[in-house]
């Protein structure tokens, strides 16, 4: 029989649905095939003028009927579109899940067709005073629901019939994987026997692009767009902005077995740190990192745990601590694991998650595929770079050494 409860007593967690949307396609089966025939989801930016801006390129999601309707409603369109396919994989009912929803999303802005529309249904005055006296006079709630940070969760928890309060939640590049915590935690602690975890983005709005231009944060690798995100190649020089969204349906194993659902994975462990170092750059001794991933050991109940490490990056070109957690195992396993998240990002690009970071839910889809298909890595990477041969500085070998003596794991 199988053992349901982990070390500590609480429910084993698993993973029975998964739904994805990129800029490579809708669903698991579009982007799977698109990533392993080589196709890439960067491409040049139309949705809005770019003339005089650095970066011209981007993964937006454009081929969605709410594409050009804002970063609500794309928002909202890619979170139910993800969540459909994961509620529709783990076969539940699409209208009655009967679990909490944690929804990761950006902060919403007001759209600027929203901001014209209102600006020129008046004549008096000028300038921001007409925008404010006809806002004030507004007698419809239609543009105040759609600028609150919890409207897209509210929706969605109607349209699949969630239980209790949906949570919004925003903890800038973990904001998926905190939403996938969050869900984890719940049922851990007996308040549920399903949980629904979103994470989606539809803002890559002319002010997202311009302000992480400001942060010297994006790709300017315009030429050629597909070959621009290469977060572990010597001559990286940022990320590219991108849209997506991505769904978990997560249960206890108990209940799962019990309904006879599909186990697609075991969320054995979660782990979470803040770092306050630095708005756009890591503590340099790398702590938080190593809290974190002790957190999510210590939560599995092992202090040595054989496996690879699979690390999520920026492409930063200032920061080495995102290419060094990865290597906190020696030897070329840890490379190993590290190179199917180039190839995804590669391809899609980065989700922003308040103004999103990354797609914290398609590495989950990503890893879980490539268990029984072939993957090819090192997509992108054209010049092997000197932080992944740990060979950069005397610094940078010293916080190699610290991770892998804090988190000791087994060679």
């Amino acid at each position: 029989m199988a053992n349901l409860n982990d070390h500590m007593g609480r429910p084993i967690v698993a993973v029975t649905g998964i739904g994805v949307v990129t800029s490579l396609g809708v669903g698991k089966a579009d982007n799977w095939a698109a990533l392993t025939a080589g196709k890439s989801g960067i491409h040049p930016i139309t949705r809005f003028p770019v003339d005089h801006l650095n970066t011209r390129i981007s993964g937006m999601v454009d081929f969605l009927p709410s594409s050009s309707k804002g970063a609500s409603l794309l928002t909202y369109d890619l979170a139910e579109i993800a969540a459909q396919e994961a509620v529709a994989e783990a076969g539940l009912d699409s209208g009655d899940f009967g679990g909490p929803l944690f929804l990761a999303s950006p902060p919403v802005e007001l759209d600027w067709s929203e901001r014209f529309s209102l600006y020129n249904s008046d004549k008096h005055d000028i300038g921001a005073e007409r925008l404010l006296r006809v806002a004030r006079g507004l007698k419809e709630l239609d543009v105040f629901e759609t600028t609150q940070f919890g409207s897209i969760a509210d929706r969605l928890a109607d349209r699949f019939g969630t239980r209790g309060l949906p949570i919004t939640l925003s903890t800038a590049c973990a904001s998926g994987a905190t939403s996938i915590q969050l869900g984890v935690e719940a049922i851990r602690r007996g308040e549920c026997d399903r949980a629904l975890s979103i994470g989606a983005d539809g803002s890559a709005t002319a002010e997202a692009l311009i302000r992480f231009s400001l942060l010297s944060a994006l790709s300017t690798h315009n030429d050629i767009p597909e070959r621009a995100s290469k977060p572990f190649s010597k001559d990286r020089d940022g990320f590219v902005l991108a849209e997506g969204s991505g769904a978990l349906v997560l249960e206890s194993l108990q209940a799962a077995l019990a309904r006879g659902a599909t186990i697609l994975g075991i969320l054995r462990g979660c782990g979470e740190k803040a770092d306050d170092f630095h708005r756009t750059r890591s503590k340099p001794d790398g702590s938080p990192a190593i809290a974190a991933v002790r957190a999510a050991l210590a939560a599995v109940g092992r202090r040595r745990r054989r496996g690879r490490i699979f690390a999520d990056d920026h492409a930063r070109k200032r920061d080495p601590a995102d290419h060094q957690l990865r290597q906190s195992r020696s030897g070329d396993r840890a490379r190993r694991g590290a190179e199917p998240e180039a190839q995804r990002r590669g391809r899609h690009g980065a989700v922003e998650l308040l103004r999103l970071r990354r797609p914290e839910h398609l590495p989950c889809h990503g890893a879980g595929t490539s268990l029984s298909e072939p993957f090819p890595a090192q997509q992108n990477r054209q010049a092997q770079c000197a932080h992944c041969n740990l060979s950069r500085t005397a610094a940078l070998k010293r916080w190699t050494c610290r991770l892998r003596r804090s988190l000791r794991w087994a060679k």
